[in-house]
């Protein structure tokens, strides 16, 4: 093997790696917000407007949020606040488990635009595991109905954030492969700040006025700003560069099983026998796709 094919295995592995953390990170955000009392819409303003000079903050060192980078934050940044409001509502509308499990469907959708908008080509292998992992998702949700906490309407705004949170996994991956100059913290920082504005008169219109949270609160939201906001969507906006979005779309498949499970040894949502099966058969098309994926070229970044 050449130097070059070396690196491309270690450097797509790596993003592989990097984006399962991300996985992992997304799956244990939804049990926060679950822990929290605040109405979902309010502790999505304070989650976003937090994580602003954090995020500013952390940008420094890569050259700032200057106003190219928060043009092209608009569109994603939108989108996210849109996740955010769909996503949180159908985690406080139905059962942790359906509320991301249903937003597991993405790979569906994303392998319908991606050979298109990417060029990209998927191995056989690849897609085998990838059905795999969908069919695990598919038989989680048939059963559903059987699990505590499920709600039709809540469903509904699952599906909505499915369809929003594929809207803006394309666009920030289009951003990362058509601008070499698009870094992740700054782009980070950007999102933050438009997802933030935009969240504001939602907030206002559904709750009014916001005020502060309890103690326990507070550190959930936190813990939201940090592990599923920065460690989550930093590893997975970085891998976006280096490995292509059919396969980190594939990895993604890992959070509903990590939520899911979670919620049954936190809430006590039951899950039966065969979720466990199939929460067992998305692990495992994942962890097929981590560890048998090879030669996605990688280019350097500095972040």
């Amino acid at each position: 093997m050449t130097r070059r094919g070396a690196l491309a295995d270690r450097g797509a592995e790596s993003a592989l790696l990097g984006a399962s953390v991300a996985a992992f990170a997304w799956g244990v955000g939804p049990l926060a917000v679950r822990g929290i009392d605040a109405p979902a819409a309010l502790t999505a303003f304070w989650r976003l407007w937090l994580a602003v000079p954090i995020a500013w903050l952390l940008a420094r060192p890569s050259g700032g949020l200057d106003l190219r980078t928060l043009r092209r934050a608009l569109v994603p940044g939108v989108l996210f606040a849109l996740s955010l409001m769909t996503g949180w509502t159908s985690i406080r509308e139905t059962s942790v488990a359906n509320a991301t499990i249903i937003p597991a469907l993405q790979p569906v959708l994303v392998l319908l635009v991606a050979s298109r908008l990417f060029a990209e080509r998927i191995r056989a292998r690849d897609l085998a595991l990838g059905a795999c992992g969908l069919a695990g998702v598919l038989a989680f949700v048939a059963v559903s109905s059987d699990t505590s906490g499920a709600s039709r309407r809540g469903d509904l705004w699952a599906v909505a954030g499915l369809v929003v949170w594929v809207a803006y996994f394309i666009e920030t991956k289009r951003l990362r492969s058509r601008h070499d100059d698009v870094h992740t913290l700054p782009l980070l920082a950007g999102v933050m700040l438009v997802a933030a504005i935009t969240m504001t008169p939602y907030t206002l219109a559904l709750e009014g006025a916001p005020h502060a949270l309890r103690p326990v609160d507070w550190l959930l939201v936190l813990f939201i700003v940090f592990v599923p906001g920065f460690t989550g969507h930093g590893l997975m906006t970085w891998a976006q560069r280096h490995a292509p979005v059919t396969l980190l779309s594939v990895v993604m498949l890992l959070s509903p099983v990590v939520s899911a499970v979670g919620a049954w040894i936190l809430f006590g949502q039951a899950l039966l026998p065969i979720q466990f099966v199939a929460g067992a058969v998305v692990l495992g098309s994942v962890a097929g796709v981590v560890t048998g994926h090879r030669g996605v070229p990688v280019e350097p970044e500095v972040t």
